[in-house]
Protein backbone atom coordinates (compact mmCIF):
# COMPACT_ATOMS: atom_id res chain seq x y z
CA UNK A 1 0.00 0.00 0.00
CA UNK A 2 1.03 3.74 -0.85
CA UNK A 3 0.64 6.10 1.98
CA UNK A 4 1.30 9.58 2.47
CA UNK A 5 4.38 10.65 5.10
CA UNK A 6 2.38 11.74 7.77
CA UNK A 7 0.68 8.31 7.26
CA UNK A 8 3.82 6.34 7.12
CA UNK A 9 5.19 8.58 10.50
CA UNK A 10 2.70 7.48 12.81
CA UNK A 11 2.62 3.75 11.33
CA UNK A 12 6.30 3.34 11.85
CA UNK A 13 6.24 5.28 15.66
CA UNK A 14 3.29 2.45 16.36
CA UNK A 15 6.04 -0.37 15.21
CA UNK A 16 8.12 1.74 17.31
CA UNK A 17 5.62 0.70 20.51
CA UNK A 18 6.85 -3.07 20.12
CA UNK A 19 9.92 -3.00 19.33
CA UNK A 20 12.01 -0.29 21.10
CA UNK A 21 11.56 -2.94 24.37
CA UNK A 22 12.86 -5.46 21.73
CA UNK A 23 16.09 -3.47 20.71
CA UNK A 24 16.33 -2.67 25.11
CA UNK A 25 15.90 -5.84 26.18
CA UNK A 26 18.28 -7.92 22.94
CA UNK A 27 21.08 -5.12 23.76
CA UNK A 28 21.01 -5.05 27.70
CA UNK A 29 18.64 -7.73 29.36
CA UNK A 30 19.88 -11.06 27.65
CA UNK A 31 22.98 -10.05 30.14
CA UNK A 32 20.74 -11.46 32.77
CA UNK A 33 19.85 -14.59 32.12
CA UNK A 34 22.92 -16.18 29.60
CA UNK A 35 25.10 -18.15 31.55
CA UNK A 36 28.09 -16.98 30.28
CA UNK A 37 28.04 -14.42 32.69
CA UNK A 38 27.31 -16.44 35.84
CA UNK A 39 30.50 -15.39 36.67
CA UNK A 40 30.24 -11.64 36.02
CA UNK A 41 27.56 -10.73 38.42
CA UNK A 42 29.11 -6.76 38.49
CA UNK A 43 28.53 -6.56 34.88
CA UNK A 44 25.24 -8.34 35.32
CA UNK A 45 23.89 -6.52 37.77
CA UNK A 46 24.97 -2.96 36.10
CA UNK A 47 23.83 -4.26 32.42
CA UNK A 48 20.81 -5.16 34.05
CA UNK A 49 20.11 -2.01 35.85
CA UNK A 50 20.47 -0.34 32.85
CA UNK A 51 17.65 -2.66 31.04
CA UNK A 52 15.42 -2.82 34.23
CA UNK A 53 15.59 1.33 33.83
CA UNK A 54 14.26 1.41 30.60
CA UNK A 55 11.60 -1.16 30.83
CA UNK A 56 10.21 2.29 33.13
CA UNK A 57 11.47 4.41 30.85
CA UNK A 58 8.85 3.01 28.29
CA UNK A 59 5.89 2.83 30.90
CA UNK A 60 6.88 6.77 31.37
CA UNK A 61 6.88 7.53 27.88
CA UNK A 62 5.04 5.45 25.68
CA UNK A 63 1.71 5.42 27.56
CA UNK A 64 1.20 9.06 26.83
CA UNK A 65 2.54 8.31 23.12
CA UNK A 66 -0.02 5.73 22.53
CA UNK A 67 -2.86 8.05 23.02
CA UNK A 68 -0.80 10.40 20.81
CA UNK A 69 -0.43 7.59 17.73
CA UNK A 70 -4.06 6.52 18.17
CA UNK A 71 -5.55 10.07 17.60
CA UNK A 72 -3.04 11.02 14.63
CA UNK A 73 -3.65 7.24 13.16
CA UNK A 74 -7.67 8.39 13.59
CA UNK A 75 -7.42 11.61 12.05
CA UNK A 76 -5.06 10.50 8.88
CA UNK A 77 -7.83 7.42 8.24
CA UNK A 78 -5.61 4.41 9.32
CA UNK A 79 -8.22 2.32 10.12
CA UNK A 80 -6.29 -0.58 11.17
CA UNK A 81 -3.86 1.12 13.97
CA UNK A 82 -6.51 1.38 16.27
CA UNK A 83 -5.64 -2.83 17.60
CA UNK A 84 -2.07 -2.18 17.09
CA UNK A 85 -2.87 0.37 19.67
CA UNK A 86 -4.63 -2.00 21.85
CA UNK A 87 -1.93 -4.18 22.15
CA UNK A 88 0.92 -2.00 22.55
CA UNK A 89 -1.11 -1.02 25.91
CA UNK A 90 -1.96 -4.74 26.56
CA UNK A 91 2.20 -4.84 26.58
CA UNK A 92 2.47 -1.82 29.08
CA UNK A 93 1.04 -3.53 31.43
CA UNK A 94 3.34 -6.68 30.65
CA UNK A 95 6.17 -4.17 31.51
CA UNK A 96 4.25 -2.69 34.69
CA UNK A 97 4.33 -6.79 35.82
CA UNK A 98 7.95 -6.42 35.69
CA UNK A 99 8.51 -3.19 37.95
CA UNK A 100 5.84 -3.50 39.92
CA UNK A 101 8.33 -6.64 41.44
CA UNK A 102 10.00 -3.62 42.99
CA UNK A 103 9.00 -1.07 45.69
CA UNK A 104 8.80 2.32 45.33
CA UNK A 105 12.35 2.64 47.38
CA UNK A 106 13.64 -0.06 45.17
CA UNK A 107 12.68 1.66 42.10
CA UNK A 108 13.99 4.92 43.02
CA UNK A 109 17.31 2.88 43.83
CA UNK A 110 17.51 1.37 40.37
CA UNK A 111 17.06 4.41 38.54
CA UNK A 112 19.72 5.72 41.18
CA UNK A 113 22.10 3.52 40.42
CA UNK A 114 21.51 3.64 36.18
CA UNK A 115 22.23 7.59 36.21
CA UNK A 116 25.10 7.28 38.03
CA UNK A 117 26.58 4.89 36.09
CA UNK A 118 25.25 5.94 32.36
CA UNK A 119 25.21 9.53 33.07
CA UNK A 120 27.29 10.44 36.24
CA UNK A 121 25.85 13.72 36.59
CA UNK A 122 22.44 13.12 38.14
CA UNK A 123 19.94 15.94 37.87
CA UNK A 124 18.62 17.77 40.92
CA UNK A 125 22.02 15.98 43.24
CA UNK A 126 22.45 20.45 43.83
CA UNK A 127 18.84 21.18 44.37
CA UNK A 128 16.95 21.30 47.80
CA UNK A 129 14.13 19.04 46.30
CA UNK A 130 14.21 16.26 43.42
CA UNK A 131 11.95 15.50 40.94
CA UNK A 132 10.96 11.66 41.71
CA UNK A 133 9.07 9.00 39.30
CA UNK A 134 8.36 5.61 39.92
CA UNK A 135 5.44 3.27 39.74
CA UNK A 136 2.51 2.35 42.62
CA UNK A 137 -0.80 0.90 41.87
CA UNK A 138 -0.01 0.63 37.92
CA UNK A 139 0.38 4.31 37.31
CA UNK A 140 3.67 6.34 37.34
CA UNK A 141 3.73 9.26 39.69
CA UNK A 142 5.94 11.85 39.73
CA UNK A 143 6.37 14.89 42.12
CA UNK A 144 8.75 16.35 44.00
CA UNK A 145 11.15 15.14 47.08
CA UNK A 146 13.08 16.80 49.50
CA UNK A 147 17.03 16.09 48.72
CA UNK A 148 17.78 15.02 52.00
CA UNK A 149 14.11 12.74 52.67
CA UNK A 150 15.30 11.02 49.35
CA UNK A 151 18.76 9.99 50.07
CA UNK A 152 17.49 9.24 53.60
CA UNK A 153 15.30 7.22 52.16
CA UNK A 154 17.58 5.09 50.12
CA UNK A 155 20.79 5.09 52.35
CA UNK A 156 19.82 1.88 53.90
CA UNK A 157 19.82 -0.10 50.34
CA UNK A 158 23.19 1.76 49.80
CA UNK A 159 24.52 0.68 53.53
CA UNK A 160 23.25 -2.43 53.45
CA UNK A 161 26.21 -3.95 52.80
CA UNK A 162 27.79 -5.35 49.39
CA UNK A 163 26.40 -3.23 46.81
CA UNK A 164 26.09 -6.38 43.83
CA UNK A 165 24.17 -8.69 46.53
CA UNK A 166 22.14 -6.05 47.36
CA UNK A 167 21.59 -5.21 43.71
CA UNK A 168 21.13 -9.09 43.07
CA UNK A 169 19.03 -9.56 45.28
CA UNK A 170 16.44 -7.32 43.71
CA UNK A 171 17.05 -7.96 40.33
CA UNK A 172 16.93 -11.36 40.93
CA UNK A 173 12.72 -11.88 41.17
CA UNK A 174 12.31 -11.03 37.34
CA UNK A 175 11.83 -14.92 36.56
CA UNK A 176 12.70 -15.00 32.39
CA UNK A 177 11.30 -18.45 32.63
CA UNK A 178 7.43 -17.65 33.79
CA UNK A 179 7.10 -13.83 33.16
CA UNK A 180 4.58 -13.40 30.48
CA UNK A 181 6.61 -10.24 29.27
CA UNK A 182 9.47 -12.96 28.02
CA UNK A 183 7.16 -15.48 26.02
CA UNK A 184 5.69 -12.17 24.22
CA UNK A 185 9.11 -11.11 23.35
CA UNK A 186 10.26 -14.47 22.14
CA UNK A 187 6.48 -13.80 19.66
CA UNK A 188 7.27 -10.76 18.66
CA UNK A 189 11.45 -11.64 17.54
CA UNK A 190 9.97 -14.84 15.55
CA UNK A 191 7.51 -12.64 14.32
CA UNK A 192 8.94 -9.11 13.25
CA UNK A 193 8.91 -9.52 9.91
CA UNK A 194 5.32 -10.25 9.82
CA UNK A 195 4.25 -7.21 12.25
CA UNK A 196 5.95 -4.68 9.81
CA UNK A 197 4.44 -6.47 6.96
CA UNK A 198 1.06 -6.35 8.06
CA UNK A 199 0.73 -3.17 9.76
CA UNK A 200 2.63 -1.64 6.64
CA UNK A 201 -0.02 -2.93 4.13
CA UNK A 202 -3.21 -2.15 6.54
CA UNK A 203 -3.85 -5.63 7.64
CA UNK A 204 -4.56 -6.53 11.35
CA UNK A 205 -2.07 -8.38 13.44
CA UNK A 206 -2.53 -10.17 16.63
CA UNK A 207 -0.03 -11.34 19.26
CA UNK A 208 -1.22 -14.42 20.58
CA UNK A 209 1.20 -13.47 24.10
CA UNK A 210 -0.95 -10.33 24.35
CA UNK A 211 -4.24 -11.47 24.18
CA UNK A 212 -6.63 -10.55 27.29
Amino acid sequence: MQYSRKQQIVINRVISLFTDVKISTEAWGFYLFDQEFEKEQELRNRLGLIWISSLFDLIATETTAIAKHRKDAVDLGLKHIDEYCNQAEHLIELLKDIIEKFSVTEQLFILNLRNQYVHSYLVGRHNDSITIKFLENRKIVKRAMDHQEYHDMLLPLFEAGNLDETVQNIICRIDHQNDKFFKFLAELQQRNQELHSSINNGQQFTFITLRT
